[in-house]
């Protein structure tokens, strides 16, 4: 760690010298960057081909034509996080090739219209407006696929001037809310709306109906009702026959069991697939679960429950775990809950997913339970497990179970293990992070095939060990430091290739492969220089998507650089090179002389281009060496 914190230094040195206000990168493009200046005015010296121009995180509260219109070249304009109070879209009329603008989180409160017909990004959300500020201009703006609004009140004719608009995104704020006539949302053209309803006021429930209605993924931020479940207001059962959204998430909720019951309900008897309920407080009186719900088929797939507490001290458990154990879906997560049981279900279940992690599970969870006969993957780390051999006994009836993670438990050597009985589908298992001894080795299943037993008590391995005739791989390592298979280097530019093809082809199927990925989990309140180092050392592997949007990112250089400085300090093959575009030789600045020698020494993984050559991509890592295959064979050097 002492290289790292030379590394460290160094670093903030090297990134204060190269991260000037002009910063000019490939094909002559020029980076105007004066975020966090402490500016009250526009400034009058950025260079006249500017690209790209970041004012946010200052203190300008007024801009004016006279700033903008020697900057015909202009693309991106961040102007978040300012004091402006008034907007004239005519300032930017001589930007003709403006794509993408943020204005959002200032004080705006009025709006003057002008047409900016390049425009793909607008956002003006976290602004102080009483009414949408969607004009008439706004209709012909064609291009336009992310708009962001801010608003206290929202009628039905509010919309008129973009129904017609196929848009991709649209992030409404609603601070102070006054005011909403039902359907308004529903004359909206997109397929993800988010929705930030003010954080004191009373949730509208005719937001979460219409926002169904409207787009086929939906996410809520703040929904607090604190009157009686008896004033809850029901759907008409017309609006449930228009409801076409496959994805919804709730976040930050505080309601009363019955409303959320009621809410599971709607969703149930929804074309909904999966349900997303983070940071939620419920509040009594907790009733049995409506029979009608858990009769319920519908088109739910996955229900993920994340951060659960409850203001209710007093109530029959039993019945929470009966919802949950009865439901008739593939994918259960109850993510930190401090869940102390569940249930067995009653009938053989559906279940093939279950995810309960960091709970307060113990020993009796699932015992002599025999209709858990379709799960595959069991997920019960950071639990209250004690008793090898009690888990073992869990699984025996689980005749599908593939994958189990015991990790960061409070196992221990029972002095039963040789009493265990492992279901003999199991295959992967992760006892990592407990506190077992070498005799965990005589109860493991018979036909493991992956075997992590990392950061335990085991001084030896027995020669019994040789029993096991399906087992490839087996972890012992002592050292809590990785924990993540992988952490990836984009450009944002490129992060819907990443979020839409990679990630989700990297983390499905079983094994469920742990990417680092800066948006979820950098630190805040860290620099992003040493959450760049911590994440990277914190993985096996580093995954850089390369392309010419790569190049322009001094970010993605700096992530480049530590990944290489661990290759060579730990004389370690943990760079992975994915090649999304190709990227011209004279594209590349002569200063990032690193990723021209990797380019020029290291092979690459090519994305097709071709749809029908594009086939699921599978990744597997262990200490020494990982290997990632896809459709495109490795192939030669980016660079000779």
């Amino acid at each position: 760690m002492g290289s790292l914190t030379s590394i460290y230094v160094f670093a903030c040195v090297f990134l204060s010298i190269l991260w000037n206000n002009i910063q000019p990168t490939v094909e002559n493009k020029i980076i105007a960057n004066y975020s966090g200046h402490l500016l009250t005015k526009v400034p009058k010296n950025i260079p006249v081909h500017t690209h790209v121009l970041d004012l946010s995180h200052n203190n300008i509260s007024e801009i004016t034509n006279l700033k903008f219109i020697y900057l015909p070249d202009l693309q991106v304009l961040n102007l978040s996080h300012n004091l402006i109070t008034e907007l004239d879209f005519s300032v930017f009329i001589f930007n003709q090739d403006l794509e993408y603008l943020d204005l959002s989180h200032n004080n705006i409160w009025t709006a003057y219209c002008q047409m900016l017909a390049r425009l793909r990004h607008l956002d003006l959300s976290f602004n102080k407006f009483t009414v949408l500020p969607v004009c008439q201009e706004f209709g012909i703006m064609f291009h336009l696929e992310y708009l962001g609004l801010s608003t206290r009140m929202i009628r039905r004719s509010d919309f008129r001037y973009v129904t017609h608009l196929q848009l991709n995104t649209v992030f409404l704020t609603l601070e102070d809310f006054s005011l909403y006539e039902p359907l308004s949302l529903t004359a909206l053209n997109t397929k993800n709306l988010h929705i930030v309803f003010a954080a004191d006021q009373n949730f509208n429930f005719s937001l979460l109906y219409d926002g169904m209605s409207t787009s086929e993924k939906l996410k809520i931020f703040n929904l607090r009702y604190t009157l009686s479940h008896k004033d809850f207001p029901s759907p008409s059962l017309e609006l449930l026959k228009n409801i076409k959204a496959t994805d919804l998430m709730l976040d930050t909720v505080d309601l009363e069991w019955t409303v959320i019951l009621q809410i599971f309900l709607l969703v149930w008897d929804s074309t909904v697939e999966h349900l997303t309920v983070r940071n939620l407080i419920f509040r009594g009186p907790v009733m049995e679960p409506l029979e009608q719900f858990l009769s319920l088929g519908g088109s739910m797939k996955a229900l993920t429950l994340e951060h659960v507490r409850n203001k209710v001290y007093y109530f029959n458990q039993e019945h929470l775990y009966r919802l949950f154990s009865e439901m008739n879906i593939d994918s259960l997560t109850i993510y930190d809950a401090c869940m102390p049981h569940m249930l067995c279900p009653q009938k053989t279940s559906s279940f093939q997913y279950i995810n309960f992690s960091r709970n307060a599970l113990t020993d009796e969870l699932f015992q002599n339970c025999d209709t858990l006969a379709n799960l595959k993957l069991l997920i019960l780390n950071r639990n209250k497990f004690k008793s090898l051999s009690k888990v073992s006994f869990m699984t025996s009836r689980m005749k599908s179970l593939r994958y189990l993670d015991m990790s960061s438990n409070l196992l221990r050597n029972s002095g039963a293990e040789k009493r265990c009985q492992w279901t003999d589908s199991l295959s992967e298992l992760d006892l990592s992070s407990n506190q077992l001894t070498e005799s965990v080795f005589e109860c493991l299943p018979v036909n493991i095939n992956k075997l992590d037993l990392q950061n335990n008590q085991i001084a030896s391995v027995p020669t019994g060990i040789a029993e096991l005739q399906s087992l490839k791989e087996l972890n012992l390592g002592r050292e809590t430091v990785l924990q993540f298979h992988a952490f990836i280097s984009y450009s944002e530019r490129d992060s819907l290739w990443v979020k839409n093809e990679l990630i989700p082809n990297l983390e499905k199927g079983e094994g469920c492969i742990q990417l680092c990925q800066h948006e979820r989990n950098f630190i805040p309140g860290k620099s992003i220089v040493e959450n760049i180092i911590n994440c990277i050392e914190k993985s096996y592997k580093s995954i850089f998507v390369l392309s010419p949007n790569f190049v322009q990112s001094e970010w993605c250089h700096y992530e480049l650089y530590f990944a290489h400085h661990k290759l060579f300090s730990e004389n370690s093959n943990s760079l992975v090179l994915i090649l999304l575009e190709p990227i011209p030789p004279y594209v590349i600045p002569a200063r990032y002389h690193k990723l021209k020698a990797l380019m020029a020494k290291r092979t690459y993984l090519e994305w097709p281009k071709e749809r029908s050559k594009r086939l699921p991509t599978s990744f597997e890592t262990d200490e020494e060496q990982s290997e990632v295959t896809s459709t495109s064979s490795m192939t030669q050097p980016l660079i000779k």
